[in-house]
Formats: C-alpha cells, structure tokens, sequence
C-alpha cells in the first residue's frame, strides 16, 4: 500500500546514590522522496552564532600555537570537531576514559536553538556513565506518553508507561541548549581535555602516525595542531566529511514541515502527539515551562513566506490551543533526510552523529544515534590510545554501528509513513489496519513493550565473541536497581564503572580465574562484580577485588537465564563481549588479549588513571 524508500546509489538504506568506589494525497505520496543531493542538511556546527555563555572552568577561545617546522608533536590523543551533543558527548567519555583531546567548534558558545527534543534511555544512560545524569536530567520532561490520534480525534495507538530495562525512561524530552551547557561544563573536569570555542577547522591532512589539523581561531590567527585521530561531529554538512570526498547517499523528503518552538502553552497534556490527520498532519511535543514544539505539513499550495506569517501559524494553533497568550522564540520551514555516509572511517578520521548519518525526527532518534557513535567509539579510541590496543579493532566501530543506524531510520521512516497520509483514503485504510491490529494482544504487547523500537543489539562484530543467536553476546546489558550488603540502593552501572567488568550471577568471578587471566584483567582496571539472589552470600571475596551486590526482584536472574553457570565479560559501553562458561575462562581471554594487551601502567577507568594535561594550544 506503502512505496518503499529508495535505496541510495551503494544499495544501502540510509540509514540515587554516587558510584561505588568497592569495585498522502491524489497530489502526492503518502512518502515522496527526491533522491537527488539535498538542498539543505540542516546546520553545520558552528555556522550559527549562540548568546550562552561558557560554563566556569571550560577556554573558549585561546591563542594558536605557531605552524610547526620541527618534528611533530602530538597535542592530543584525539580531536574533535563539532562542539554539539555528539562531539560534547565524545569529549567526555574520552575524559572519563583519561584520553587526552581537543575539540574545536566554530561558535564561540553552545547554540541558543532547540533542535533535537527527544532523548531516550540508551543516551541517558550514557549521560550516567560521564557522571551528568542528574545535571541533565533536572531540565529534561521524563517518561512522556506518545498518542497518535487520526482526524476525527479518536486514539490509534497510544504508547505509555514502558518498561525500564536500561534503568532509565524510554521516552523524554530536553532542551538542547541545556543539555550542551551541561555537556560543556561537564568538560571542566578534566584536564587532559581542552576545549576551543570560537576555532574554525579549514583544513587537515594525514601524516605516518596522525593527522596534522589546521583552522583559524577567533581573532583570526591560524592555528596547526596534531593528534592521533580526529572526529568529525560537524553535522549534516560536515566540512569533514566533505574533506574526506566521503558520499552521502540516500534520499530527501519532498514534503516541508513549519517547526515552531512556542511559549505561553496551556494545553493540560504532558505528552507526545501524532496528530494523523489527513487536512495537514501535526506533532506536538511538551516541554516544561509552558513550552511546547509543534510541526505542521506543509500542503502543495503553500509557500514557505505564508506559512510563516503570523496570521497562518496563529490558524493553525487555533485548532488546538488558544494563540492569544502564546509567544514563538523559534520557527522555520524545513525538510527532512534519510542519508548515510558511504564510509565512517578514512584511516585515522572518524565520523560521527550527523556527519555520518541523517534520518526523519518522526522517531525522535537522529541525535540519540549520534550518542551511540560517541559512546561506541569513545571506549575504542581510549584502548588504542592508552592501552596500546591493535588499532584494528576501530573497524568495528562502522561494523557495529552502521546496521543499527539503518534499522533505526528504517524505524523513523516507517513512522512517518504511518502519520503523513494526506489522502482520506489512505488515512481511512491506515486507521483500519489498526482497529485491526490493535485486537491482537501480541501487538498490544509488543506496543506496550516498547519492542517497535530496535533492541541494542550487535549481531556481527571482531569484539564479540558470538555464541549463537540465543547468546547474551553483543547484548546490552540491563540496569537494574541492586542493593549493597548495607542495603543501599544503586544501578548497576555505578558498580561497573566505565571499563572493562566481569560479571556473574551467584558466582564470584575471582575464583574461577586463573593468576595470569586475574592479572590480565586488573591490568585494564577491571571490575569484577558478583550478583547473588535476596538472601544469599557470603560477602567475603576470596580473593579480593570483587564488589557484590543484591539482586533484589530477580531481574538479573531472569536476564542471566541459561546463562547462570557462566561469567559475562562487560566491555566499557555495557555490551557483552564473550560469555565465559566455567572452567573454560581461558579461551575467551586469549581472544580478548589479542586486540588489547596486558597494560602496565593505564587503566579505561578515569578515576584510576593518570590524565596527563599535554595539549600545546593556548
């Protein structure tokens, strides 16, 4: 009933307690899309001016150091262009992980726009592990309903109160100029990280063992610096990536949307609202504060300067709220992307978030992916950089990514389709399908599961070691509430820690290590965790070092499964690199130490490590 997207030309689809320290129309389609270059890409990091201003502690602009004629010399471990939630993100899990870095953005402070607005519980738990969680969340809207409601007000499908598995609401909404003053200021905590507002990247080349970056900073003065790898989180228009002559194939949609941003709201709901109706589709998303994002289709016989005139947004608020109180910071009229760069990586440059892969809002997961290349790559570019890891293993950062990101915009597209229609005939087929549907309690389940929504999930990677696809390898873990010996209350990510961990379930790993696979893994600051059912112990470790915790209502339990009699070995994002059955830890180790070797003297564990402050530019 649904055309299917267009594939690009490669074929693709575009696609309460602080850490422990113990361990459709006749007109048009119902999905139009133009397959040629897009028009637009949304902005470039650092092409709009911000009136923040920067967080205490964090240097926005400072002065270049002169082009070198000496030998080089590294200035840091990393470089990241694009001062966004991506590359914000990436900067501070490479400080929690003592990785020495160097972002440079443009803007002289974070943007002043709202764009992205829903924040999932994948990028809450990232925001977890680099310790802003609670900064954050205080101006985030948490566990929001979604309704869609077709044109005759009536209720298709509302989606509410998913469960937690990750210890965190599925589906919020955020501010972004807050969330990236948070991210920002967050930078201040580290001292190997140095953070240059106000500085334009012009240019980079490759040299034998880095890449040798160039840029103007804000008084005008031209600035080189060098570094072991450089990320590009520059947006839908990347300078990087062009740089790079990397494509960026895939499709844009034909169909253009108003955005306002709006003040004053009244409306009692505190949700999300697909309004699925033919005459012209409409979202609407709460914030706090009176604040609310709406998005109108724009229909074929209207123009951009109409549609931003006063008089026609205050009709088209009239259908839904009084616009007499309502004030409008933020509007525009713009289109959407489903693209895919063609490569993540060329040699030692990366992209990420935008830069990488564009997608339509319409599942709220273009910034969220964007979190997940940082949080998937951080961790990576730490153990090359400071354990000495085979810098192979940065292939799988596409090789885990890309196929996510493509379900994803698969996801966001899918949804689009379904409130888009602006044909009575198409909606009327679409609302009966889900009369239909919604009588199948599986479907009803799979809704009320929150199970529409791809799983974090790796199926193909060289750092897992799969075991069949009933495995718990190349899972993410969940984040249930446990409890100490004491009876404190914690997720299980504060006892993890940001590195390497073994887990099991009623199982000290220690014992059923050997000396050497011991050594090994405290060598890459390890955590060892055993997780015991209500009632069980004893909390003495036999040999040191492992921190055990309550499994209070079985939820571990029930996630081990099968998997009870094996120890879990947890890489530093949360998945499961290996399961490692009794007695046969060896093996799995052995595979593990040929990409990162024993470490002598760092650790992926921030609070552990030594953060070298080396960074040249001033």
């Amino acid at each position: 009933m649904l055309d299917r997207p267009r594939r690009s030309s490669s074929g693709r689809l575009p696609s309460s307690c602080s850490r422990w320290d113990t361990a459709t129309s006749s007109r048009r389609s119902s999905y139009a899309l133009d397959p040629g270059p897009p028009p637009d890409l949304g902005p470039h990091r650092g092409t709009i001016a911000a009136r923040d201003t920067p967080g205490d502690g964090v240097e926005t602009v400072a002065q270049a150091a002169p082009p070198r004629s000496h030998a080089r010399r590294t200035d840091g471990a990393v470089a990241i262009v694009g001062g966004g939630p991506v590359g914000l993100t990436l900067a501070n899990l490479l400080g929690e992980h003592g990785v020495r870095t160097i972002l440079f953005e443009k803007n002289t402070t974070i943007v002043q726009d709202p764009r992205a607005i829903a924040i999932d519980d994948e990028t809450l738990r990232t925001l977890q592990a680099i310790g802003l969680y609670e900064k954050a969340a205080a101006g985030f809207d948490l566990d929001l309903p979604v309704r869609f409601v077709n044109g005759r007000g009536e209720v298709l499908l509302e989606i509410a109160e998913l469960p937690r598995p990750l210890g965190h609401a599925p589906i919020s909404a955020f501010y972004q100029p807050h969330l990236e003053q948070v991210l920002k200021d967050g930078l201040a905590r580290f001292p190997g990280v140095r953070v240059l507002f106000g500085h334009e990247v012009t240019g980079f080349r490759p040299v034998d063992d880095g890449v040798v970056v160039s840029g103007t900073a804000a008084r005008g003065e031209p600035f080189e610096i060098s570094a072991d790898y450089l990320v590009g989180c520059d947006g839908g228009r990347s300078f990087v990536r062009r740089q790079l002559g990397i494509p960026f194939g895939g499709s844009t949609y034909t169909e253009r949307w108003l955005v306002l941003d709006t003040e004053g709201d009244t409306l009692p709901q505190r949700n999300v609202t697909f309004y699925c109706d033919p005459a012209r589709p409409t979202v609407s998303v709460y914030r706090r504060g009176g604040r609310r994002r709406w998005e109108f289709l724009q229909l074929d016989s209207e123009s951009d300067e109409w549609l931003m005139r006063s008089v026609t947004i205050a009709g088209l608020l009239q259908k839904y709220i009084d616009p007499s109180g309502i004030t409008i910071p933020r509007k525009l009229v713009y289109t959407f992307h489903a693209r895919a760069a063609e490569r993540y990586r060329s040699g030692r440059v990366f992209l990420a978030g935008d830069a990488a892969h564009l997608m339509p809002p319409f599942a709220g997961q273009g910034m969220n992916s964007g979190i997940r290349d940082a949080q998937n790559l951080g961790w990576k570019l730490a153990a090359v950089t400071r354990l000495g890891a085979d810098p192979a293993l940065l292939d799988s950062y596409e090789e885990e990514r890309r196929d996510h990101v493509n379900k994803m915009t698969a996801l966001a597209v899918s949804t689009g389709r379904f409130i888009m229609p602006t044909s009575p005939l198409r909606a009327a087929l679409r609302d009966l399908t889900f009369r239909v549907l919604m009588r199948s309690s599986w479907f009803r389940g799979n809704v009320q599961q929150g199970r529409f929504k791809p799983s974090p999930i790796i199926r193909r990677s060289r750092l897992i070691r799969h075991g069949g696809r009933r495995s718990l390898a190349g899972r993410m873990i969940i984040q249930p509430t446990l409890e100490s010996a004491a009876g404190r209350r914690c997720l299980l990510d504060e006892v993890l820690a940001n590195t390497f961990a073994v887990l099991g379930y009623d199982s000290d790993p220690v014992k059923h290590l050997s000396e050497a696979d011991l050594r090994y893994l405290q060598s890459l600051g390890t955590r060892f965790v055993n997780v015991v059912p209500r009632g069980h112990g004893p909390f003495a470790d036999a040999r040191g070092g492992t921190s055990t915790v309550i499994d209070p209502h079985g939820e571990m339990a029930r996630w081990f499964g099968r998997h009870t009699g094996c120890l879990l070995l947890l890489r530093p994002d949360r998945y499961v690199a290996a399961v490692l059955p009794h007695g046969n830890t060896r093996d799995a180790l052995q595979w593990l130490r040929r990409w990162v070797p024993e470490s002598a003297t760092n650790s992926l564990d921030a609070r552990t490590a030594c953060v070298e402050a080396r960074g040249t530019v001033s």
